[in-house]
């Protein structure tokens, strides 16, 4: 016998009496059903071709009421279900245990609502999706109507206990099922113990229990709570995945184009050039008491003498005096003269602004400070950077350390007629040269890569989700494709 199946409403239902215990009971598919489990003494019955019912064996019952009553009716995806028979099932040599719930419809068959840690699958077979007699199986892989589906779970499943009506000999069967997924979907494998030629596959979705709920009006309350992840449980993080790359992705190439179409609208342009000779600040000024002393030290009369005694007393002098006024700080470091630059001028503001600034030091460091005057208001802005480029040879290798050149960026500077001053510290007295290059319109291309990452943080947090999620998931497998010592915690 078979379900019956090809009409256009549940067939009728029918009493019949167990040939044990001698109670009625109700029968919800009578021409298709041929082995029954009373509900009275728990016996396995089974009906013959001339519909006499015999007594087999004694079954266990289920530890648990089904959470969906036998008889019960339900739609789901617009299919209409009959509940018909319970069974739990573990698997052999290990504690998984779970549970399933055979649905009965009247054009198809029969499909399974499979509830394992609360997560549920609804399951069925060739009937209802013909694409699967057609499967490519290579054993660890397998491929039905273009999808390929990974190995997940491999067993031997025996049943615990048993209720309702059956169309085959459910408690003698014996059979070896392997479970291949690509969530939401899963495929599942039987093949049958006795004649192993005979292989049989069902294709399964995830389904949340509230969806159940809804079908055949019961509790979403008593529903089992989720433990862990389903095998098949879909992760919320690769349903958002595609939308997100799409979006990020999207967002990055407008920046990117929005910075080149400025490029092209505000293409970078040199305000000014110029190279400086940076000169000690004096203290005071030596030409005059070295002019002071010379006088002192004249004794002659007559002109022309007093003109050589002063010149050679002056010569005598000067040199010292002038090494001696340099101005210098507490640390020995000297101070330059103050410079102030040639004007230029900001035609479009607000711009960007790059001050380039080199200093040839060798084993030595000098510090720049320049301030930004607008000649129009004297507001000012004040950018300073110290320029140190040392090196050497130690233990038989070559080392350098800092550069001769260093940049600043000031960005938002408005337009108008724009002057420096330059105040510069060095440790050496003399020799120190600076060049200032100034230009405007700079591409900022750092600010563009922190858009960029900022851009990338929430594409990169869904990705590790989603990896999390897949390395959660597969824990429970033998057949993981991650790493088993590998542990990211958990999550929803």
């Amino acid at each position: 016998m078979a379900a019956t199946v090809n009409l256009a409403a549940f067939p009728f239902s029918a009493d019949v009496n167990c040939a044990h215990c001698y109670k009625p009971f109700t029968v919800y598919d009578p021409e298709g059903s041929e082995y029954y489990v009373c509900p009275h003494c728990n016996y396995y019955l089974h009906k013959s071709t001339r519909g006499n019912i015999y007594t087999l064996e004694k079954v266990p019952a289920p530890a648990n009421d089904p959470l969906i009553p036998i008889g019960a009716t339900g739609t789901i995806n617009n299919i209409p279900y009959r509940m018909i028979a319970y069974m739990e099932k573990e698997e052999v040599g290990q504690s998984f245990a779970w549970r399933e719930y055979m649905l009965y419809n009247y054009t198809k068959g029969y499909a399974f609502l499979a509830e394992y840690d609360g997560h549920w699958s609804l399951i069925a077979g060739v009937a209802y999706y013909p694409e699967l007699a057609n499967v490519e199986d290579s054993g660890t892989t397998a491929v039905s109507d273009g999808v390929e589906y990974l190995l997940f779970n491999k067993y031997t499943p025996k049943i615990t206990g048993m209720s309702g009506e059956y169309d085959w000999d459910a408690h003698e069967e014996r059979i070896t099922a392997s479970e291949l997924i690509n969530p939401p979907y899963i495929l599942v494998k039987e093949q049958n113990n006795r004649n192993r030629s005979i292989v049989d596959y069902y294709l399964g979705y995830y389904i949340e229990p509230a969806e159940i709920a809804t079908a055949f009006k019961l509790e979403l309350s008593k529903f089992p709570p989720k433990i862990g992840h389903g095998a098949n449980e879909p992760s919320r993080w690769r349903q958002r995945w595609p939308k997100v790359l799409t979006l990020s992705g999207g967002f990055a190439i407008l920046v990117i184009l929005i910075q080149i179409a400025l490029i092209f609208m505000k293409p970078e342009t040199e305000l000014m050039k110029s190279h400086f000779d940076m000169e000690p600040q004096l203290a005071y000024k030596p030409d005059s008491v070295a002019k002071a002393r010379a006088i002192s030290m004249v004794k002659a009369t007559d002109s022309m003498t007093k003109k050589r005694q002063f010149d050679s007393a002056y010569k005598a002098t000067i040199d010292s005096l002038t090494n001696s006024s340099l101005a210098s700080n507490q640390n020995g470091n000297f101070e330059m003269k103050p410079i102030r630059t040639k004007s230029f001028e900001i035609s479009n503001g607000p711009v960007p602004l790059e001050f380039e600034i080199i200093s040839p030091v060798d084993n030595n460091w000098f510090e720049a400070n320049l301030e930004l005057v607008n000649e129009k208001d004297n507001q000012t802005w004040d950018v300073g950077k110290e320029i140190d480029y040392y090196h050497g040879y130690e233990d038989g290798e070559s080392w350098t350390d800092g550069s001769v050149n260093e940049s600043v960026l000031l960005s938002g500077i408005p337009e108008g007629r724009y002057h420096l001053n330059i105040y510069g510290y060095g440790r050496s007295k003399f020799g120190n040269t600076l060049d200032v290059t100034v230009s405007e319109n700079i591409t900022l291309w750092r600010n563009v890569l922190v858009t960029l990452l900022v851009l990338s943080l929430y594409p990169l947090f869904c990705w590790f989700m989603m990896r999390r999620f897949e390395v959660n998931r597969w824990m429970n497998s033998d057949y993981t494709p991650y790493a088993k010592s590998t542990s990211e915690g958990d999550d929803e």
